[in-house]
C-alpha cells in the first residue's frame, strides 16, 4: 500500500473504463453496510462457524488465507508485540481496535498487523502520522496523490479492501498480490516486488511472539452448527443468529466469492446460488428475478424445509419489485423458520453482497412459497 501501491482507483479506470468507477463507487457504498467473514481454505479448521488455524492455512505466511484468523488472540498480546518493537501508537493501533478491525473485515489480524507495520509503522509514519484519523494501512494512498489516503479511516479502509481485493478480485494471500505486481495478470494492489514476503515475516515473528506470550486456546467445535444468541423480533434483519435458531456449517458469511454463479454480484439470488453451492447442493437453479423463481419447474410448496429456498413475491415480507430470495437455515417444532438472505431491501438492512438473518413466525412462514432442488 502506501508508496508501493498503485491503489484501487487508478487499478480500476486503468483496467475497466466506465464500469470500473462504477464498481469503485459500490465499495464506496459497501463501505457503510458492513461485511462478513470467512471463505474457505483447505488447511484450515472450520469450527464454531468461523475458520481458524494457529499456523497458516497456505502452509506459511505467504500463502495464508486473509480470512483465516488464529482464534483467541487477545489485545493485551497484540499491544505487547507493538511495544516489544519500541513503537508508541494512538488509539488506531491498540489490540482493542484490531481485533475490532478483524471482527468488521473478517480479515485475520495477523494480517492487519503485518500491513499496518509495514505501511505506516502503526500510524507513526506517512500520511498516517500527518493525519491523525487517516487510516494506518495507506488504503487510499495513490502512488499520485499520497495523501488521498487520510478520507479512508480504519474501518472503511479494511471493509473496502475485503470486498475490493478479496471478494471480487480473488487476491487473499500475499503470494497472489506478489504475483499480481510481477505479471499483471491480475488486478495490481502494489507495484513494488516481493513486497508480500515482507508482510509474511511480520506474521510470523508475530505469530511467534503470540506462541511465546500466553499462546492462545484451541478453537471450539461445536459439533457443525452454530447455535444463536441474539434477541431478534420477528422479520427484523440481525446480523447473527437469533437466539433459539441454529444453523449448518459451513456458515453463510463464508460464501462471498462462489465459484461460477450466474447471477450478479451481491443480489439475493446470487446469494441464493452460492449458499446451495456451499451447501453441496444442486445449483440447478432457474435464472431470472427472484419473483420468478417458482416458475421454474422445481417442486413448489408452502411448507418450509431446512435449505430450501424460499421465494417472496415483490412487496411480500419487505420484498423489492422484482421480489426476493433466502434460504431457509433452521425449522422450529413450532412451525417458525430462519432465513439467511443478502441484499435484503427492507428496514435496518444492508445492502449488496451483505448477509443476514430474519425470522418469521409459522402463520406468516406459510404465506410463503418454498422450492427445493431437483
Amino acid at each position: 500500500m502506501s508508496k508501493t501501491a498503485n491503489k484501487i482507483f487508478w487499478l480500476v479506470l486503468a483496467n475497466t473504463g466506465i464500469w470500473g468507477i462504477l464498481g469503485f463507487a459500490l465499495v464506496i457504498f459497501m463501505l457503510l453496510t458492513g461485511t462478513a467473514k470467512s471463505l474457505n481454505s483447505a488447511n484450515a479448521d472450520v469450527v464454531g462457524g468461523g475458520q481458524y488455524s494457529k499456523g497458516w492455512s497456505g502452509g506459511d505466511a505467504y500463502h495464508h488465507d486473509f480470512l483465516v484468523q488464529r482464534y483467541g488472540i487477545k489485545a493485551e498480546q497484540i499491544d505487547g508485540y507493538i511495544s516489544s518493537l519500541g513503537i508508541k501508537v494512538d488509539e488506531r493501533a491498540t489490540g482493542k481496535a484490531f481485533l475490532k478491525m478483524q471482527e468488521e473485515s473478517g480479515i485475520d489480524v495477523r494480517v492487519l498487523i503485518a500491513f499496518a507495520q509495514a505501511e505506516s509503522s502503526f500510524g507513526t509514519a506517512g500520511v498516517a502520522q500527518q493525519f491523525p484519523h487517516a487510516n494506518i494501512f495507506g488504503y487510499g494512498a495513490f502512488d499520485s496523490n499520497p495523501n488521498n489516503g487520510a478520507t479512508y479511516n480504519n474501518d472503511q479502509a479494511v471493509v473496502a479492501f475485503r470486498h475490493t481485493q478479496i471478494d471480487q478480485y480473488g487476491e487473499n494471500t500475499l503470494a497472489i498480490l506478489d504475483e499480481a505486481a510481477r505479471t499483471h495478470n491480475k488486478p495490481v494492489y502494489w507495484t513494488a516486488l516481493d513486497a508480500g514476503k515482507t508482510r509474511a515475516t511480520i506474521m510470523e515473528t508475530l505469530n511467534k511472539y503470540i506462541d511465546d506470550h500466553g499462546n492462545t486456546p484451541d478453537a471450539p467445535n461445536n459439533g457443525g452448527s452454530q447455535s444463536g444468541t441474539g434477541n431478534v423480533s420477528p422479520g427484523i434483519p440481525s446480523a447473527t443468529i437469533p437466539k433459539g435458531y441454529s444453523v449448518s456449517n459451513p456458515q453463510p458469511q463464508n460464501i462471498l466469492k462462489p465459484t461460477g454463479d450466474p447471477f450478479p454480484w451481491g443480489q439475493c439470488t446470487w446469494y441464493c446460488w452460492g449458499r446451495l453451492q456451499q451447501l453441496g447442493l444442486s445449483t440447478n437453479i432457474p435464472l431470472g428475478n427472484a419473483e420468478t423463481w417458482d416458475d421454474g419447474g422445481w417442486p413448489v410448496s408452502s411448507t418450509p424445509k431446512v435449505h430450501s429456498i424460499v421465494v417472496f413475491a415483490a412487496g411480500q415480507a419487505g420484498a423489492g419489485d422484482v421480489g426476493h430470495v433466502g434460504i431457509v437455515e433452521d425449522v422450529k417444532s413450532d412451525g417458525s423458520i430462519l432465513i439467511s438472505e443478502a441484499n435484503f431491501a427492507g428496514p435496518n438492512a444492508g445492502g449488496l453482497g451483505i448477509t443476514d438473518y430474519r425470522i418469521f413466525s409459522a402463520n406468516d412462514a406459510k404465506q410463503f412459497h418454498y422450492i427445493q432442488g431437483k
